[in-house]
């Protein structure tokens, strides 16, 4: 998977590229599993998507960051990455990136981020909220789209 892959904070599984079972198990660390947050670090830097629907072994290549959550008990997965998505890691990303025209974010920059962890059960009150917000949006951005293209079609038909 790379970041091409990641679409509005999920991955595009229809694009990904496969590869040999023995590239697969080369490095633990870059499989990815349900639940994965993944953190573009290379071009376009700081794009975030939460890995779910994955139905077979995945792992990425070296343009993106692989964030697993270590203890689910006081952890909320959703509530990371809302957190994660939020403007202030591009913010810091931005500032903390290397290079000239390709701009490239070092894995221990990401590590060093401060993410401010509440008590699980605001955490997943905040994550329900904040993807509520987000399905909303979709929503309306559904509807403004069968929208442009009604008037499309109406212009098309005044002015034809």
């Amino acid at each position: 998977m790379t970041g091409t892959n990641f679409h509005d904070g999920t991955v595009d599984y229809s694009t990904v590229h496969y590869v040999e079972k023995n590239r697969y198990e080369q490095d633990t660390k870059i499989q990815v599993e349900n639940g994965s947050i993944l953190i573009t670090k290379d071009g376009t830097l700081g794009k975030v998507a939460l890995v779910q629907g994955l139905n077979m072994p995945a792992t990425l290549n070296a343009g993106v960051f692989n964030v697993k959550i270590k203890d689910p008990e006081t952890i909320d997965v959703d509530y990371v990455y809302q957190y994660l998505a939020a403007p202030f890691l591009m913010k810091y990303a931005n500032a903390k990136s290397t290079g000239g025209t390709i701009k490239h974010l070092n894995q221990n920059i990401l590590i060093d981020f401060p993410v401010l962890l509440p008590r699980k059960r605001e955490q997943v009150k905040l994550a329900e909220l904040l993807n509520g917000l987000d399905n909303t949006i979709t929503l309306h951005q559904r509807k403004l789209e069968k929208l442009q293209e009604l008037k499309k079609g109406y212009l098309q038909k005044m002015f034809c």
